[in-house]
């Protein structure tokens, strides 16, 4: 499962993308047009791995302002 995630009030233009691995989430995220940074976090059950990948796109679109890009 992969979200991309963007947010382009004011002069932000960020993405932000969380994908589901099995037990490993992989986050991405920066400014649109530039390298992402990339961070893995890894769960010793799938359930916790979805629960977490929920949570981080839960945040991005009720507190940071990001929206769903629409595939």
């Amino acid at each position: 499962m992969t979200t991309t995630l963007i947010n382009t009030t004011g002069n932000h233009r960020k993405f932000y993308t969380v994908t589901v691995k099995d037990k490993i989430v992989e986050l991405k995220w920066g400014r649109i047009g530039n390298a992402p940074q990339v961070k893995n976090v890894k769960f010793d059950h799938v359930v916790f791995a979805e629960d977490f990948a929920t949570d981080k796109i839960n945040e991005k679109l009720w507190k940071r302002g990001y929206e769903r890009l629409s595939a």
